[in-house]
Formats: structure tokens, sequence, C-alpha cells
């Protein structure tokens, strides 16, 4: 892999009085923000050393400018398609921000090598900004030192082959639409043009973790609770239970209809009617049998009746969303995969389904950005 230090456009921290407010809104307001003077510029290029630290938990990782080849050369892995409305979407925003204001999130195999550099930096230096949001404490350390950055990114082109998208393929496949339409309109682009360059947050895969991602339908009014029980249980034996609950493992998931919860496992006849690994995965499971065979629905990258509810919402995030509905709704959650069969998944088979991961740390909007200009 190719990694760059960057100059970097960061909030200037003195001038926001109300953070939880200001970050919330950065995704829709950057421009606003931008020229009213909240964010300044680094003097030199910098590579970033990021850690978030949650309650017992922390995150610790690396912000870099990636070369966009990497991309086109699948040294990084997509395993999503993406939705060309989106990509649309998402230039509209870039053009509107001219820059990019929140990584592509790439996980890679753990280096010890780099895990020791980042250890070394997070225990033995301060922090050079710190921002507290969303019950989360976000640190950052500037590499601005020349020797620091070489043997970082010696480190990367020597020791990590490739990297996995983890969150943002329409933000990577957005960027290589930009540097396509500036090569298309200056023949040639010069190394340092922010265009050949892809906003990346590295993370080794002991410092990701995989949470579940829940679904949640809503169904017609005149929906047939019964009904849909006994076609469910012609693929999975559907036990009631009393109270809520989270699977315990793959093949189990929890569903909750109104007030209602069961525990689902899958039978053994519909796991194997297909041994490809990506068939075998719970949500792809629920998409055929449940989504598309039961609920009708054809293609479920294109519905708007089913909300993704990530897991470090936990049981009551998804309990709240079904007591919101409007008309009744039924909530799924699922057993959420490894890291290593994460990777053997996409290495192998490439394409998963929409919403198959949610990878954790979360990242933000404005904390640091990598502007085009």
């Amino acid at each position: 892999m190719h990694i760059h230090p960057f100059k970097a456009s960061l909030p200037s921290l003195e001038r926001i009085f109300n953070p939880a407010l200001f970050f919330s809104k950065a995704k829709h307001l950057y421009p606003v923000y931008y020229k009213n003077g909240y964010f300044s510029k680094l003097e030199g290029e910098s590579l970033f050393i990021y850690r978030q630290k949650s309650g017992n938990e922390h995150h610790i990782g690396i912000l870099a400018a990636t070369n966009i080849q990497d991309y086109f050369n699948e040294r990084i892995i997509k395993h999503e398609e993406t939705i060309e409305s989106k990509e649309e979407k998402m230039v509209r925003l870039f053009e509107e921000r001219n820059g990019q204001i929140k990584p592509v999130l790439l996980t890679y195999p753990t280096v010890p090598e780099i895990s020791a550099f980042l250890k070394n930096i997070t225990e033995t230096k301060t922090p050079n900004q710190s921002i507290e949001y969303k019950d989360a404490e976000h640190d950052f350390w500037f590499l601005e030192s020349q020797e620091e950055c070489d043997y970082l990114m010696k480190l990367f082109r020597d020791k990590v082959e490739k990297a996995y998208i983890a969150d943002g393929h329409h933000r990577a496949a957005t960027l290589s639409r930009y540097y396509k339409y500036a090569l298309d309109r200056l023949g040639i682009l010069p190394e340092n043009s922010p265009y050949n360059y892809l906003y990346c947050a590295f993370f080794g895969t002991d410092e990701l973790t995989i949470a579940d991602y829940n679904r949640i339908v809503k169904v017609n009014k005149d929906f047939d609770v019964d009904d849909f029980l006994k076609q469910l249980a012609m693929i999975a034996e559907i036990t009631p239970r009393q109270n809520a609950f989270k699977p315990s493992e793959k093949y189990e998931i929890s569903m909750l209809i109104g007030t209602n919860w069961y525990q689902l496992k899958w039978k053994t006849e519909t796991i194997n009617q297909d041994n490809s690994q990506i068939k075998q995965l719970d949500v792809s499971l629920l998409n055929k049998y449940v989504f598309n065979n039961i609920l009708q629905m054809n293609d479920i990258r294109n519905v708007d009746n089913v909300a993704y509810i990530g897991g470090d919402r936990g049981i009551e995030g998804v309990v709240e969303k079904v007591e919101q509905a409007k008309s009744l709704s039924i909530a799924f959650m699922v057993y959420p995969i490894s890291t290593a069969n994460f990777m053997n998944i996409v290495d192998e088979e490439g394409v998963m389904p929409p919403k198959s991961t949610y990878f954790l740390p979360r990242i933000h909007n404005a904390f640091v950005s990598l502007m085009f200009d």
C-alpha cells in the first residue's frame, strides 16, 4: 500500500462553542463553516495517528492520503456494490465541500511493527488535538517529522499488501470518478494533485470490531402475522421468547414483531441449498428466503421500507425504532461475522450483500479533512 502525508484542514476548536451541535451538522454545513473561518490548514504535510476511546474500548489507526491507483489496481478491496444515484449525490457533496471531509475506513491484516509504532506514539506523546463527541474521546497526533513519516510509509509499502474497505464504498467510488474527470479535462495530473489521493483511515484487524447490522421492515396494514409465521416455519425453527435477546451464534436470528420476540434458527436444508460462503451468510439467507420470497422484495437495494440499525445502538435502539414506526414493523437482529471470515469471503468470492457488516469505530465528518485546493 502507498500512503502519503497531506496538508490537512482542521477545526479551530477554540471557536466552536458547542462541539456536539457543530460536528452533528458538519455533513451538511461544512461549506458554510469553512467559509466562515471555522477551519484552518496545517502549514506542512502530516500523517495522523487517531485514537477513539469510549468506556473501556479504544481503537487506534492512521489517517493518510492513499494513492488512487491502489484502488484501481485492487489493492484496496471492496466488498459491496455501489448505487449510481448515491454516487451522483456524493459527487455534488464533494463539489460543495471542495474536498474529502470523512475518510474511507480501511482494515488490513495486523502488522506488529506498525502496531508497536502506534503504541509508542500514543503512550509517550500528548495528543495535538482532542475532541469530545458522541460519548467518545477522539485524540489526534500529528506526525510532521519526515523520519517518522518515511518509516510508516515504508512499513506500509513493505508489509501491507492490500486493505479492505470497511466503510466508505461510495466515497471511494466517487473519488475515482473525480480522478477520471480531472484526467479527461487536463490530460495529465501533476503528482501532487489532490485528485490523485483517496483520504483513508487505516486500522489493523485487531483494532476493529464487526458489530451486528440489524434490519427493520415496515409492512402493510393488512399484513397477516399468522400467515407470515406459517411461511417462516417452512425455512426456520421458530421459538417464542419472553424477553428481548440478541442472537448468540451464526444461523440464529432474533425477531421482533410488534412487542413479541421470536428466536429463528435456519433449518439445515435451508442453509445447504447453496454451499457458497456468501449465500450462507445470515443476511443472504434473510434477503433470499424472507425479504424476497415471503415479503416479495425483489431488489433489497432499492426499497424504502427497510431501515438498518448498527449494533452499537443495542437492543434498545432496535426496540425504539420499532416503537416509533407508524405502522407494524418487523425487526431482525443478526449475529456478526468475524473479521477473519469477512476477509476470507471477500478474497474468495468478492461482493457481499449490502449492509452485511457494521464496523467499529465509526468515523465522523470534519475532524480532519483533505481539501482539493
